[in-house]
C-alpha cells in the first residue's frame, strides 16, 4: 500500500493530535488574559477592574484545561510529575537548554500566579470572603509584584509554544523566529476578542471593552503580516488574500458590534 512520505522528509512525524490542538488554543487564551488583565489593572480606569477580573476568571479555568490536555497527551498520565521531578532522586528537573523543560516549568509558576489572581478576584466581587486576598491584586504593593511576575509568565506562556513548534523537525514552520511572535500576536487577539464578548454580555465597563476593541484591531492587522514574513509559514500565492479578508470581516463585524453597543448606551 502507497502512504505519502513523512512531513518531515527524514524521520517520523510527531504524533499529534486534538489534544495538543486544544492546548494551543487554551493555552494562549490563558496567558493572553491574564497579560491584557495585568496591563488593564495598571493603565485602566478605576471602571475597569470588573473587566480585568474577568480576564483573571478566564486565565485560570483555561490553565487548569491546559495542564489537563498536556497530561492526557502523554500516553502515561500518571508520570506528568517527571517533567519537573526526577524519578530517581526526587529533586526539581530543569534543563534550561530544553524549550520543553523550561515550558513545563512555566507553566507550573504561572498556574500559581493565575490562582492567586483568581481568587483576588472572587474575594473582590464577595464571592470569597477571604479579606486578605483582596490585596493579590493591584494597586497594592503585593499584588503589584505578584501582577508583574505573573503577566511575565502569561506572555511567556502564550508564545513559548511557538518557539517549541520552530525547534522541531519539521521542515514546514521550523527555523524561524517569528512562529513565537506570531503565536503571542494570536493569543493576545483570540483573548481580547473573548473579552470583548463576555464583557458586552455582563454589562462590563464600556471604555476597557473598546480600548481591547482597538488593541484587537492592531493584533489583526500585525498577525498576517508576521506569518507572511520570510523563514515563517510559506503559504501559496492565494492563500494570504483570504487571510486578509477574513481579517477584515472580523473587524468590520466587530466594529458594528461595537457601534450598536456604543448606541445602546447613549
Amino acid at each position: 500500500m502507497n502512504t505519502f512520505p513523512s512531513s518531515t522528509f527524514f524521520s517520523a512525524p510527531p504524533d499529534w493530535g486534538w489534544l495538543i490542538v486544544f492546548y494551543f488554543f487554551f493555552g494562549g487564551l490563558a496567558g493572553g488574559c491574564y497579560f491584557l488583565a495585568v496591563l488593564i489593572d495598571f493603565f485602566g480606569r478605576p471602571e475597569d477592574r470588573p473587566l480585568a477580573r474577568l480576564g483573571y476568571y478566564i486565565s485560570f479555568p483555561c490553565m487548569l484545561i491546559s495542564g489537563l490536555l498536556l497530561t492526557l497527551d502523554l500516553g502515561r498520565p500518571l508520570r506528568f510529575w517527571h517533567m519537573l521531578i526526577e524519578s530517581n532522586t526526587f529533586r526539581p528537573m530543569f534543563k534550561p537548554w530544553s524549550p520543553m523543560s523550561v515550558g513545563s516549568w512555566a507553566l507550573l509558576i504561572f498556574g500559581i500566579f493565575s490562582l492567586l489572581s483568581f481568587l483576588s478576584a472572587l474575594a473582590e466581587d464577595g464571592h470569597l470572603q477571604q479579606p486578605a486576598a483582596r490585596g493579590l491584586r493591584p494597586p497594592g504593593p503585593l499584588g503589584s509584584i505578584l501582577a508583574v511576575i505573573g503577566g511575565l509568565f502569561g506572555f511567556y506562556v502564550a508564545g513559548y509554544t511557538g518557539v517549541l513548534l520552530a525547534v522541531t523537525n519539521r521542515p514546514i514552520w521550523s527555523d524561524t523566529p517569528l512562529l513565537g511572535m506570531l503565536f503571542v500576536v494570536s493569543a493576545a487577539s483570540i483573548s481580547a476578542a473573548l473579552m470583548i464578548l463576555l464583557g458586552q454580555k455582563s454589562g462590563r465597563s464600556m471604555p476597557g471593552v473598546n480600548a481591547l476593541h482597538r488593541l484587537d484591531t492592531w493584533f489583526q492587522r500585525r498577525g498576517p503580516s508576521i506569518g507572511r514574513s520570510d523563514g515563517c509559514f510559506h503559504k501559496p500565492a492565494g492563500v494570504a488574500p483570504v487571510v486578509d479578508d477574513c481579517h477584515n470581516s472580523r473587524r468590520l463585524v466587530g466594529s458594528r458590534r461595537i457601534s450598536k453597543q456604543r448606541g445602546r448606551h447613549r
